[in-house]
Formats: structure tokens, sequence, C-alpha cells
């Protein structure tokens, strides 16, 4: 095998660049065809008071406010964007997107959760 002018093998890091860029490739594929392909088989109920008010499907942006409380949509993903109540750990409590995954203001009585539709 050809060295270089410095003694090193070219040939084990050309190997070992081949392995890390297959590697991103499989995690930018399986990242991408969650967050593309499943929003559009996801929706988040919001519920007020134990009763469900609202369906929003994920795939759709969209905002809903009332009693205080912004609540929106966008990328596949639903937060508590603005919030009247004292502590605001809802706001704080990010984005979720996941099936199953829950958000609540707990002084609204208002919870998120995702499901999966059909």
């Amino acid at each position: 095998m050809k060295k270089s002018p410095f003694g090193f093998d070219w040939s084990h890091y050309l190997v070992c660049f081949m392995i890390i860029l297959f590697s991103a490739e499989i995690c930018f594929i399986v990242w991408t065809s969650d967050k593309i392909l499943s929003s559009e088989h996801k929706s988040a109920a919001v519920f007020v008071d134990g009763k469900e008010f609202k369906r929003l499907p994920l795939n759709e942006p969209t905002d809903l406010i009332f009693d205080g409380v912004h609540i929106k949509v966008e990328r596949g993903a639903i937060s508590f964007c603005v919030s009247d109540c004292e502590d605001k750990n809802c706001v704080k409590g990010g984005r979720i997107r996941q099936v199953g995954s829950t958000l609540a203001c707990l002084q609204k009585n208002i919870v998120i959760q995702i499901f999966k539709t059909e």
C-alpha cells in the first residue's frame, strides 16, 4: 500500500470515514422518516376538566387560544406557547411529538395528549 509522505496508511482513514458517513446517512433517514411520515397519522387531544375539548391533527399548523392559554401545532409537534397561569410550567414543558406523550397546565386543568390516528 502507498503511504503518505508522513508515514500514514490512508486506507484506514478512508474506511473509518466511509463507516461514519454511512452511519450518519442511516440516522438521517430514520430521523426524517419518523418526523415526516408519522406526523400524518398522529393527533393531539386537548382535555379541559377531564373532558375532550378539541382534537388537533399534528400535520397541520394550528393555533388554539382559549381561557388565557395559547396552544400551537407546528412541524408535527404541539406545545403551550403562552399561559396566564402563575408558574408557567406548562410553557416550560416544551414541545411533544411522540404518541403517548402528555403536557399539562395544572392550574388551568388542561391536558394535551398525542394519539395515533388510523
